[in-house]
């Protein structure tokens, strides 16, 4: 029987061939997530040095006694405070990064969602991210954005992750109480200001000497986060 099944599953690829969800070539025999191999190998995992602010890679030539990136530098010029001790994001938000997170948060592909989640684990694991975290938060939707979208793609990045930690997610006390914009085409000062006072605490005094995970799908200028925080 099974042969049969295999046959017929060749069969179909024949005919239907699987296209790579980016740039639409025919995906590679026994391929990973419907990406083909010369997509998969521009998908960029962040690498360190770190920039000790926002975790980003940062060029080795360009390093300074403080490990700060340029955006980071410029911000403390400016006189803008990071509320958070530190961040690190997984991938270079590219365009085949930014195509997977769309396809994962508005087209509900789970294939895409749990090849990101593996990436994401495997970083967090590689680089000790949660030595002495106590609790993991993740960034909230708005709630009738998670009615619409019947997920928090923040929330199943962090409820993976505690599962293979043992680490508790806490979803109830961090409330998202503002519809805030989508920030993509927003700049740094408008990305400030549209989350502003988008967030409150439930219960104060839960997080009094803890040291929290946030955890967020996208990290751009940080101003999502640094609220929260």
């Amino acid at each position: 029987m099974k042969k049969i099944q295999d046959v017929f599953k060749n069969l179909l690829s024949l005919l239907y061939p699987h296209r790579c969800s980016y740039c639409q070539n025919p995906v590679e025999k026994n391929a990973d997530f419907f990406l083909c191999n010369r997509c998969v190998g521009e998908i960029k995992i962040n690498k360190p040095p770190f920039c000790t602010i926002c975790g980003r890679g940062i060029n080795v030539s360009a390093q300074t006694s403080l490990h700060l990136c340029m955006n980071c530098r410029t911000n403390i010029m400016r006189g803008h405070t990071a509320h958070y001790t530190r961040s690190y994001a997984a991938l270079v938000y590219n365009g085949i990064v930014r195509n997977l997170i769309a396809e994962w948060k508005y087209e509900y592909k789970k294939s895409a969602g749990a090849f990101l989640k593996k990436i994401f684990v495997d970083f967090v694991d590689r680089h000790e991210l949660l030595h002495g975290i106590d609790t993991i938060i993740p960034v909230p939707l708005f709630f009738w954005r998670h009615l619409k979208r019947e997920f928090n793609q923040a929330e199943e990045l962090a409820l993976w992750l505690s599962s293979l930690s043992g680490i508790p997610v806490i979803s109830d006390k961090l409330i998202r109480v503002k519809n805030s914009a989508p920030m993509k085409d927003l700049s740094v000062t408008k990305r400030k200001e549209n989350v502003q006072d988008a967030f409150t605490i439930k219960d104060p005094a839960y997080f009094e000497g803890k040291k929290c995970l946030i955890i967020d799908d996208i990290f751009t200028t940080g101003a999502t986060v640094n609220e929260c925080a």
